[in-house]
Parts: structure tokens; sequence; C-alpha cells
């Protein structure tokens, strides 16, 4: 029993040292300017920064994956002002996906129907490194789509990942990924 929940432990101890690693190697200077940028809802700042990131050009469309609502909608609740309205029908919404692997089938799909070569994944920093996994899984099944994938993780302002075990929130929040990341969701 001592052994196992040494090795839990451990894991835990791995898994939280990856998204603190994710977190200091992402930055804007290592992204080239992509097919898409595909946004993972759910978390707070992810649409707004996946909006300012079409508008600086760092992609040429933007896939908002996991959305019911309508863009103009997302634009007014995210507090996205001063849109541009041709780019517009550069943004893609996907209000099938409800579930992170639903988002990885979709992100192939688009990949695939648009012939695309280059995607930028936008979730939260805590979302990351699960959500690279899954998209990655599902592109390398039969027939294996050849893609590159750019990480931006968003800063959750609930999930620092240097002091996370310092609030009740952000634990929550890493037991919930860690669990996730043993199953395929």
């Amino acid at each position: 029993m001592g052994l196992a929940l040494t090795l839990v432990v451990w894991d835990m101890g791995r898994f939280a040292g990856a998204l603190e690693e994710r977190a200091r190697s992402s930055s804007l200077a290592n992204i080239p300017s992509v097919d898409l940028i595909a946004v993972l809802t759910g978390g707070q700042g992810r649409l707004k920064e996946a909006f300012r990131l079409l508008e600086n050009q760092y992609g040429r469309s933007l896939l908002i994956s996991g959305t019911s609502a309508s863009l103009e909608d997302i634009l007014r609740v995210n507090d996205v002002t001063n849109f541009p309205d041709v780019m517009k029908s550069q943004v893609y919404l996907d209000p099938e996906s409800l579930r992170t692997v639903d988002n990885a089938q979709k992100i192939r799909q688009v990949v695939e129907d648009l012939q695309l070569r280059s995607v930028l994944i936008v979730t939260s920093n805590y979302h990351m490194q699960r959500s690279m996994e899954l998209i990655q899984a599902e592109l390398a099944k039969a027939p294996p789509v050849d893609v590159a994938l750019y990480p931006f993780p968003v800063q959750s302002p609930n999930f620092d990942p240097g002091t996370w075990w310092k609030s009740l929130d952000a634990w929550r929040i890493f037991i919930s990924e860690y669990v996730k990341s043993w199953s395929p969701m």
C-alpha cells in the first residue's frame, strides 16, 4: 500500500511539473503563423486570447470548438470589441463537441477537410497537456494526418502553475485534470 501511495504521489508530482514546464515554455516568439487557431472552450480567457491571436494574424482562421452560442454572443460575453466584420467569415463554430476527445475529433475533421498544415491549440494552461495528447492521438489514427501542432496555453485566473498548491480551487482543477489524464475524455 505504501509503494502504491508513493507511486501516485510521484506521478502527481510529474504531472504538476509538466504543467509548470508547459507554462514556462510557451510564448508567441515560438509560434509561427498557422493555418488554423483552434480554441477549446470552457475556461476563462481562452476565447478572448484566441480572438487576439486571430486579429494579430497568428492564424488565417479560428475554430471555436465546443460552443452553442452565436459569434455575436461570444464576442459580447467575452468583451471583444471592435472585432473586424471582415474577419467574422474566418471564424468557424463547433456546437457539437462536449468533451476534449470531441474537440480532438473536430480538429482532425477540419484539418482533413481544409487540408491544413498547421494548427495553434488554445486552451487553459492546466488543460493543455491532456488536450495535446488527445489531439495527437486522434491525428495518429489511420490514416494518420500530418499537421504541425503548436500549443498556446492561456494563464487561467484560478490556476497559477507556480503556486497552484496554495489554492483549494486550483487543487480541484489539478485533481480533476490528473484523474482525466488517465481516461480518454
